[in-house]
C-alpha cells in the first residue's frame, strides 16, 4: 500500500513537470480576442507599447507590399484576424488600404473627402473608424466638411456624421470602450459613440489628440496648458506647461500619471490631481513608456560638426533622471535620416525605432533592450521608413514597418517582419532545463517520501 502510494505521488510530480512547459509557453492565445494594434500608439493612454513580441536574434522579411496607388503611407493598425490596415496620402485623396496577413490585397476604400491623411482605429468588433479632412484650399478661404466615417471589417460605410465646416484640421480617432474622441484642431473635442451619435462637445480648443486614463478620464493639451477633463467632458483641472501647438501626445501610465513636452521639448510628469511631479529640460519629445520597468523613453538628434547622432534616451518614470542613452547611428550631412516620429515597444520591453534616408532611398529598424544594449537591426530595406509610420506589432509577435519609396513615382510600402529566438536552440535548451528540473524534484520527492515511511517504521 505504501509503495503504491509513493509511486502515484512520483508519477504526479513528472506528469505535472512534464506539461509545465506547455503550460508556460510564450502563447498568445490567452489573449483572447485582442485587437493587436487596434490605434495610433497602441491604446487609448497612448502608451506605445504592446503586450506582445520578443526582440529577434534570428529575423527575416515576410513580406512586402508596394501600394498600387502613388503618395505617402501614413499609419498602420492591425485587427484581431492580424488584418492590416493602413492610409496612403495621395495628390488628391487618401486611400485606406486593407491587407490580408500574408501581405495580398483585400480592399482598397477611397476616404471621402479627406485630402491629409490620418490613423485608422479598429474596434474589436472590426468596425473601423477614420475622420476625413480637407486641406483648405487657402486660394478660397471657405470652411470645408469635416467628418467621421465607420467602415465594416469588408470596407463597407456602416455611418459617416459631420462634425463642423472649419478650416482645422481633425485628430486621428481616439478609441476607449465604446466611445470616439477626436480633436478639431483649436476648436472643439468631441465624444462620439460607436454608432455614430455625438455625445458631446467641448470648445477647449486641444492641440494634441485626446489621451484616455483607466478611468475615463481625459488629458490634452490647449494653450499653454494640459487639460484634465472628465468622461462627461467637465474641466477637472489645468496645469501650466509651456506653449503646446507643436506638444506631444500625453501619454499615461496605470497610475494615471501624464507625460507630456510642450513643443520646446521640455518633458513634464504630471500627478492624477494636477500637480508637477518633476521636469526634463534638455529634450523630450514624443515619449513611450513602459509600465512594467518604469521606463520612459525618447529620441533626440545632436548635431555637431556636420554629423547627426541619433540618441535613444531611457528615463526613470519616477524621478526623470536618465537610466541610460545609447547612440543608435552618426551622420553625416547631407546624408541625415528621416526617423519615425514615434516608437514602440514590445512585450518583453525591447524598443523598436525605424526610419530611412530620402538621398538612397533606404530604410532601416533598430530593436533596443531595456537594458541600453542593441539586439538588433536591419538595413538596406527600399524605402524611407519613418515619419509618420511607428513600428508596429501584432499578437503573432509579426513588426510591421512602413514608409515611402522616393524613386520616380512616390509610392507606399510595407514590411512585414518576422523575429525568431532561433527556435531550435532555445527548444533544445528549455527542454533540457525543464527535464534537468523535473527529474531533479522527482529525486526530491521519492527522497522526501522515503525519509518519511522510515521514520514512522
Amino acid at each position: 500500500m505504501r509503495r503504491r502510494f509513493l509511486m502515484s505521488v512520483i508519477l504526479f510530480v513528472f506528469i505535472t513537470l512534464l506539461f509545465f512547459p506547455i503550460m508556460h509557453s510564450d502563447s498568445y492565445s490567452a489573449q483572447g480576442e485582442a485587437v493587436s494594434w487596434p490605434q495610433f500608439l497602441h491604446d487609448a493612454r497612448h502608451t506605445g507599447k504592446t503586450p506582445f513580441g520578443n526582440v529577434p536574434t534570428e529575423y527575416k522579411v515576410l513580406w512586402k507590399y508596394k501600394t498600387e496607388d502613388s503618395g505617402f503611407l501614413r499609419y498602420i493598425v492591425v485587427n484581431k484576424n492580424n488584418e492590416i490596415y493602413f492610409t496612403l496620402r495621395t495628390s488628391g485623396s487618401t486611400v485606406l488600404y486593407m491587407l490580408h496577413p500574408n501581405g495580398s490585397l483585400k480592399r482598397k476604400v477611397v476616404i471621402e473627402g479627406d485630402t491629409v491623411g490620418h490613423s485608422p482605429a479598429v474596434d474589436e468588433n472590426g468596425t473601423i473608424y477614420e475622420v476625413s479632412a480637407f486641406a483648405t484650399p487657402f486660394p478660397h478661404m471657405q470652411p470645408l466638411p469635416r467628418k467621421i466615417i465607420a467602415y465594416s471589417s469588408n470596407g463597407d460605410m456602416l455611418w459617416n456624421i459631420t462634425l463642423n465646416k472649419s478650416f482645422a484640421d481633425l485628430g486621428d480617432p481616439v478609441l476607449y470602450r465604446n466611445r470616439i474622441y477626436i480633436s478639431s484642431y483649436g476648436e472643439s473635442l468631441y465624444a462620439i459613440s460607436t454608432s455614430g451619435k455625438i455625445i458631446w462637445e467641448r470648445k477647449i480648443h486641444p492641440t494634441t489628440i485626446p489621451s484616455i486614463d483607466n478611468n475615463g478620464n481625459i488629458f490634452l493639451c490647449s494653450g499653454n496648458y494640459l487639460y484634465s477633463l472628465s468622461p462627461s467632458g467637465n474641466i477637472r483641472w489645468k496645469v501650466e506647461i509651456g506653449r503646446t501647438w507643436w506638444a506631444s501626445i500625453p501619454a499615461i501610465d496605470k497610475y494615471g500619471n501624464v507625460y507630456v513636452a510642450n513643443e520646446n521639448g521640455t518633458l513634464y510628469r504630471v500627478n492624477p490631481d494636477g500637480s508637477i511631479k518633476w521636469k526634463y529640460s534638455k529634450g523630450g519629445h514624443d515619449p513611450v513608456i513602459d509600465d512594467e520597468r518604469r521606463s520612459l523613453y525618447f529620441l533626440s538628434e545632436h548635431f555637431k560638426d556636420n554629423k547627426d547622432n541619433i540618441v535613444l534616451y531611457s528615463l526613470d518614470m519616477n524621478t526623470g533622471r536618465i537610466k541610460w542613452r545609447v547612440t543608435l547611428m552618426t551622420c553625416e550631412y547631407p546624408n541625415w535620416p528621416s526617423l519615425s516620429f514615434f516608437r514602440t515597444i514590445g512585450g518583453d520591453g525591447s524598443v523598436y525605432i525605424s526610419g530611412g534616408f530620402v538621398k538612397n532611398n533606404s530604410g532601416f529598424i533598430y530593436a533596443v533592450s531595456p537594458n541600453g544594449d542593441i539586439k538588433f537591426h536591419m538595413e538596406g530595406l527600399e524605402g524611407v521608413l519613418g515619419g509618420y509610420t511607428n513600428p508596429v506589432i501584432d499578437k503573432n509577435g509579426t513588426i510591421y514597418i512602413g514608409g515611402t519609396i522616393y524613386a520616380g513615382d512616390t509610392n507606399g510600402i510595407l514590411y512585414a517582419i518576422k523575429g525568431y529566438v532561433n527556435e531550435s536552440k532555445e527548444n533544445s535548451t528549455n527542454l533540457w532545463l525543464y527535464y534537468t528540473i523535473g527529474i531533479a524534484a522527482v529525486l526530491l520527492v521519492s527522497a522526501a517520501v522515503i525519509y518519511h515511511f522510515k521514520k514512522r517504521k
